[in-house]
């Protein structure tokens, strides 16, 4: 079972340390949620992990591979990512995007294999977009485009699959939609999932386990029942709050302390 390791990890701009001795491990079919208040460094992260930003000192491996000495294309090929923002040609269609998750794959001028479009096809059935394969991206709703970036993730066949925010900017429908999506993936797909958000509710639904980052740091670790307590979460948003358990679900359910 493939593992990504990430030790003592610490990020600075512009001599300001924003992650500092980071450590985090993540397992196939875990999917761990990053949560914390804005600036705390979430999606820094993930932006090391993918190499995207340089680190000031630690390492992230999977297994005994040391992923920031790779290659882009050597990393792609193991780890995923499905950014916050992500701009995508209207022009193109859904299974032109999806494709584009093969690339790091295929040699130099060389064209897409039977197996290279057999991958596509797997993804956007794993998705659920085979239906909308043929349609151009600029006619797609916001939850069908969220849905194009995993597929185009998936395409990627990684060991770890990174999403930032993946419910930014959703309705309640779409963002259920898309939660139900990771869940399954992390199972079916037997990878490793890490992703950060702001709704902490949904995190506890979703997430096996969430670590709680303020300041650059990890304040704590563990499943939702044991990280969402009153002094961690009131703490790290500085804000205070207040947790209950579901009555139906069990899980943790946090709301904005009133003090109107």
């Amino acid at each position: 079972m493939r593992t990504l390791t990430i030790s003592d990890l610490s990020v600075s701009y512009d001599k300001q340390a924003v992650i500092k001795n980071l450590s985090l491990t993540l397992s196939r079919a875990e999917i761990v949620a990053l949560l914390g208040p804005n600036g705390a460094g979430k999606s820094t992260l993930i932006r090391a992990i993918t190499g995207v930003v340089p680190v000031s000192q630690g390492t992230v491996c999977l297994d005994q591979i040391d992923l920031l000495s790779l290659s882009a294309l050597e990393r792609a090929r193991r780890i995923a990512v499905v950014p916050q923002h992500a701009l995508l040609p209207d022009n193109f269609t859904v299974y032109e995007i999806v494709l584009l998750g093969r690339t790091p794959y295929l040699p130099l001028w060389k064209k897409e294999t039977g197996n290279d479009h057999a991958t596509v096809t797997q993804a956007l059935q794993h998705t659920n977009l085979e239906n909308l394969k043929d349609r151009f991206v600029g006619d797609l709703s916001g939850g069908e485009r969220q849905r194009v970036l995993i597929a185009r993730s998936l395409a990627q066949e990684p060991d770890v699959l990174l999403l930032d925010e993946p419910t930014a900017h959703l309705d309640l429908k779409h963002q259920a939609s898309i939660l139900r999506l990771i869940k399954s993936l992390a199972t079916t797909k037997n990878i490793a999932i890490l992703l950060t958000m702001h709704n902490i509710n949904q995190a506890a639904k979703c997430a096996d386990s969430v670590a709680l980052i303020a300041n650059g740091k990890i304040q704590s670790y563990g499943s939702p029942a044991d990280v969402y307590t009153p002094e961690n979460l009131s703490k790290a948003y500085d804000t205070p709050v207040e947790v209950i358990t579901h009555s139906e679900n069990g899980l943790p359910f946090v709301t904005i302390h009133d003090t109107l």
